[in-house]
C-alpha cells in the first residue's frame, strides 16, 4: 500500500570482482555516505567512485600502454597549471565518496532574474586527509580568479556555523562576456566550502549552508555503492517557487486564460506533491549483487 518495489537479486562474490571494479566498489566498508536532504530537495545521489585508485594502480587499471601514456601526460600537463600540488597528489588526497544535491533553497540571488529558474545544486567531495583542504582551497581560489577575467565576477568570503564559505557574484550591470542571451548566470553565485573530511562546492551560497549542519552531524554510510533519490514535493516547491514561466508556457501552448492557466498550475503542483518519492539502489554484497528501485507514496497516496 505503501507504493512500488523492483529487486534483482544475481550471485555474484564481491571478492571476485575485477580489480578494475575496485574504483566503485570498496573491499570493505562504507559504500556510500548518507543522501543529502536539505530543505526543499529535489533529488539526491550518493556513490562510490575511487579516483585515487586510479591513479596508484594505473598500471594495472589502464591496460592499453598508449591510453596510459596519454593519461599520465595529460595529468602532468593540467599539473603545470596546479598551484604548489599535482593532479596525482590531488587524487589521492581526494576521497572516494561523492554526493550530488539539488534543491529549491528559496534564494533570492540578484535583482535581475534569470529567464529559466533553475534550483540550487552542489557536489560534496570526501577527502582522505582534512589537510588536502589547504591545497584545494588554493586552487578553487586560483581557478576562480582565472575565470574572473571572463564571467567578470567578484569574490566575498562569510562565516557560517564557523565554516568559511567562498563565493563569487556576476555583475548585474552591462552585457556578459560570455554567451548568456537567457541570463542563466543569475541563478548562480557560486560558492565552495570544507567541512570537516568534507568539500562542497555548490552553486549558490545558500545550499551550502543547508548542507554545513547536515553534513556535521550525519551518520557513517551505508554499504551499497550506488544511491539515487528523488523528491516529488522539492519539484513542487521548485515550481512554487517560480510559477510564472510555468504559466507562461500553458497560456502559449493551450491558449487558455490568464487566471485559468494560473489554476492549472496550481493543481498540477499539488498533484506533484503526492508522487512521494523514488529511488535506485546498487550493491555489490559479499555474495551478491543487488539493484533496488522503489517508489513510495507521500501521505496523501498517489494511486
Amino acid at each position: 500500500p505503501e507504493g512500488y518495489t523492483l529487486s534483482v537479486r544475481l550471485p555474484a562474490k564481491r571478492k571476485d570482482l575485477d580489480d578494475v571494479m575496485r574504483l566503485h566498489v570498496p573491499a570493505r566498508g562504507v559504500g556510500s555516505k548518507p543522501l543529502l536532504e536539505p530543505a526543499g530537495v529535489v533529488f539526491s545521489q550518493s556513490f562510490y567512485l575511487d579516483q585515487g585508485h586510479l591513479w596508484t594502480h594505473r598500471d594495472t587499471v589502464i591496460a592499453d600502454d598508449q591510453s596510459r601514456k596519454d593519461f599520465e601526460k595529460a595529468a602532468a600537463d593540467i599539473s603545470k597549471v596546479i598551484p604548489g600540488t599535482s593532479l596525482g597528489k590531488v587524487l589521492e588526497g581526494l576521497g572516494p565518496h561523492h554526493r550530488l544535491v539539488m534543491a529549491e533553497t528559496g534564494e533570492k540571488l540578484y535583482k535581475r532574474q534569470p529567464g529559466q529558474p533553475i534550483p540550487a545544486a552542489a557536489y560534496v567531495a570526501s577527502l582522505r586527509d582534512p589537510k588536502m583542504s589547504k591545497s584545494l582551497d588554493g586552487i578553487l581560489r586560483a581557478g576562480g580568479l582565472i575565470a574572473g577575467f571572463q564571467t567578470g565576477w567578484s569574490m566575498k568570503e562569510q562565516d557560517h556555523d564557523g565554516v568559511k564559505i567562498v563565493s563569487y557574484s556576476f555583475p548585474e550591470k552591462g552585457d556578459p562576456k560570455f554567451d548568456d542571451v537567457d541570463n542563466l548566470r543569475f541563478n548562480a553565485k557560486p560558492s565552495f566550502a570544507f567541512v570537516d573530511d568534507n568539500l562542497i562546492v555548490g552553486s549558490t551560497p545558500g545550499i551550502v549552508k543547508a548542507l554545513i549542519p547536515i553534513l556535521k552531524s550525519e551518520g557513517p554510510g551505508s554499504p551499497e555503492v550506488w544511491r539515487f533519490k528523488v523528491y516529488a514535493a522539492g519539484a513542487a516547491d521548485a515550481l512554487a517557487a517560480y510559477p510564472d514561466a510555468t504559466v507562461t508556457e500553458t497560456i502559449l501552448s493551450q491558449g487558455i486564460s490568464l487566471a485559468e492557466a494560473r489554476k492549472q498550475v496550481i493543481d498540477f503542483t499539488k498533484w506533484l506533491r503526492r508522487l512521494g518519492t523514488a529511488s535506485i539502489t546498487i550493491d555489490h554484497t559479499a555474495d551478491s549483487y543487488r539493484f533496488d528501485v522503489k517508489w513510495t507514496f507521500s501521505p496523501q497516496g498517489a494511486r
